[in-house]
């Protein structure tokens, strides 16, 4: 089961947050990362073990696990999943 957003560095490191903006929010104030390192990031998510897998893993391990997608269906990309995917519309908007 996909449970988080992810983002994996050049180093190896992984910042996790409910959206990726979180992650590179993380990051940046770490002070480890500055800025510009952004372009060399990984998006993805962990899974229920804490493997991190990147976004067409994780939506191949999100259909697998039959987790349901919570973006309208004209929003829905086949090859990568989203962290919109993982929450309700109404819970997403709150999360800012």
């Amino acid at each position: 089961m996909i449970v988080i957003a992810a983002i994996k560095t050049s180093t190896g490191e992984i910042f996790k947050g409910r959206k990726h903006h979180m992650c590179i929010r993380a990051m940046v104030v770490s002070k480890r990362y500055p800025m510009d390192a952004v372009e060399d990031i990984i998006h993805g998510f962990l899974d229920d073990e804490g493997n991190f897998l990147d976004r067409t893993e994780a939506k191949k391990h999100f259909v697998k696990c039959g987790q349901p997608s919570y973006r309208k269906p004209n929003q829905i990309d086949f090859d990568e999943l989203f962290s919109e995917d993982l929450y309700p519309e109404s819970e997403y908007d709150l999360m800012g």
